[in-house]
């Protein structure tokens, strides 16, 4: 019910923004229906709720491209509203060195400009930007990006100002952080085998503890965004019964400069959430030994990740082949940071692997692979049922592609593509669980 009401408000505030009358009724019917159908007492699968966001999308998409509305009432086309003599200075900024322009055309209070990039994309972005502000100051900012017949072209746009975080937000990220640590209190309570509410102050630090981890990964990101002066929305916690949290995620409100930054951006958290995890997991194994209290899990949790049971194997050896192991509780902290930073890393939308997946192979590939991405989440949902609520999350709510950079044309360093394969690589073998021959070799499990 409250992740419906969620839905709920989300998808009105976004269908009010981006669409007219009848597309934000057709985006909020499917949770209209669920709410209705729950307080008769029907409830709907997640599944089947899941499908009616499908159609909606696909027929509020529809509707985008077809709208249903009288002549009358449809808005007119803006028009540019520069003089021609600021056209005439534009076309002034280009040269055959840089970026040589055939044609433009007015575009949401600015022009397009389409041409032959005649120099490394980072040098005719330098330029072009260094000759547009000398003759316009900051009335116009500049991005230099892929066209709809994959040719470059420039773009030349008024700024748009960074818009105010509502009070609403504010208060629902709050009300978020504390779901986050409830939920992470009923999973520590779960864990540690112990009643939630004569216990809580035994619970309370492990469901802190993940909270705390969430916050340092979204410090690092923030950093980053801090230094090259982006501007963010409120940080929304993702609770989960199965995780404790599924992670916090943060809109951008300003452009990004160009593909090393989100790079960056998106690699800040990952690697606070890669080191500080795989160090509490490895941490807790040592101290697993000889232990007189601690958790008690099946051996056969080992077996969810290559990664895990190899480390597990490493340093546990033939304790590991019995039903039952006892564990320090950071290797079960670890644990969940390893998984929620791998269920980030995966290759989809805003999630910190399809901005990485942007930033190396641009907007295409990108696009491809967050669809890759919810197939595989919706097959791996008859296995696992977490597949599949984290799949509807980023459907909802995380699928769209960064907006437009400054500069999108110009590549990663072979050292960031290296770090962005490696991430890649450690979440595959975070996620892939082992299979049983495997499992047999090492000894892992009865």
């Amino acid at each position: 019910m409250l992740s419906a009401l969620s839905v709920l408000g989300w998808n009105y505030f976004r269908g009010r923004q981006l669409g007219n009358r009848l597309q934000i009724l057709v985006i909020l019917l499917p949770e209209v229906i669920y709410l209705g159908l729950a307080l008769g007492g029907i409830h709907l699968s997640l599944g089947l709720f899941l499908s009616f966001c499908l159609i909606a999308v696909g027929v509020y998409i529809l509707l985008g491209n077809n709208p249903v509305m009288p002549p009358a009432a449809a808005k007119p086309e803006p028009k540019p509203s520069q003089p021609k003599a600021d056209l005439q200075q534009l076309q002034g900024i280009f040269g055959v060195e840089t970026f040589y322009a055939t044609s433009s055309q007015p575009f949401q209070g600015g022009f397009i400009f389409k041409g032959n990039l005649r120099s490394e994309a980072d040098v005719a972005y330098r330029e072009l930007s260094q000759n547009l502000t000398r003759k316009f100051g900051d009335r116009y900012e500049l991005f230099l990006v892929c066209g709809q017949e994959r040719k470059p072209v420039v773009i030349i746009l008024p700024p748009q100002p960074v818009p105010i975080t509502p009070l609403w937000q504010k208060l629902l990220a709050l009300v978020l952080v504390v779901t986050g640590i409830a939920t992470s209190a009923v999973l520590a309570s779960q864990f540690l085998q112990l009643d939630l509410s004569n216990h809580l102050g035994e619970v309370l630090p492990f469901a802190l503890g993940v909270v705390v981890f969430l916050g340092l990964r979204e410090y690092a990101q923030r950093y980053v965004a801090r230094q090259a002066g982006l501007t963010l929305t409120m940080p929304f916690l993702l609770p989960s019964l199965q995780l404790g949290a599924f992670g916090m995620f943060s809109r951008v409100l300003s452009p990004f400069p160009d593909r090393r930054l989100l790079f960056d951006f998106a690699t800040a958290p990952a690697l606070v959430g890669v080191g500080l995890s795989t160090f509490l997991f490895i941490t807790g194994l040592v101290l697993t030994p000889g232990i007189d209290r601690g958790i008690e899990v099946p051996s056969q949790i080992f077996q969810t990740s290559v990664l895990v049971g190899t480390i597990g194997k490493l340093l546990l050896g033939k304790s590991l082949a019995t039903t039952f192991i006892t564990l320090h509780p950071l290797v079960i902290f670890g644990w969940l940071g390893m998984v929620i930073t791998s269920l980030n890393l995966l290759p989809a939308g805003q999630l910190e692997g399809g901005r990485i997946i942007q930033a190396m192979y641009g907007r295409q590939v990108a696009g491809w692979a967050t669809l890759l991405t919810l197939i595989f989440l919706g097959l791996g949902s008859i296995i696992n049922p977490l597949a599949l609520y984290w799949g509807g999350i980023i459907f909802l709510l995380l699928r769209d592609q960064e907006r437009p950079m400054h500069n999108e044309l110009s590549e990663l360093d072979n050292d960031r593509d290296a770090l962005g394969l490696f991430l890649l690589f450690w979440m595959v073998v975070t996620l892939l669980p082992m299979n049983t021959n495997m499992a047999n070799y090492l000894g892992i499990g009865s």
